[in-house]
């Protein structure tokens, strides 16, 4: 009786694997790099050269990590300054290259 009553207490991991799914995450993270004022200048300019309809391939930091997203620009909004590719929207300073497709 005393053997069952004291394995209540033991730990219990509900989710199984969870940690270690946690930590192959924190290995994988990569820093944002931050662009030179000439990148920047780039950058910019070719933001105002797409166009709603154009098809575009972004390189942008998502979640600790950099994606590429490619599909067709559906809007620009430059005040809150974010690109939408499809669905997806890209804020501006996350953007790492854009490039036609």
């Amino acid at each position: 009786m005393k053997a069952d009553r004291a394995r209540q207490f033991l730990p219990f991991a509900a989710l199984r694997g969870f940690d270690g799914m946690l930590r192959e995450i924190e290995k994988q993270s990569v820093p944002k790099k931050e662009l030179t004022e000439e990148e920047l200048r780039l950058l910019n300019e070719k933001i105002k050269l797409i166009g709603k309809g154009s098809n575009v391939c972004i390189v942008h930091y998502e979640k600790s990590a950099y994606t590429e997203t490619k599909g067709t620009v559906s809007f620009i909004d430059p005040v809150f300054r974010r690109i939408f590719v499809g669905e997806k929207s890209i804020f501006f300073d996350n953007i790492q290259s854009i490039s036609d497709q």
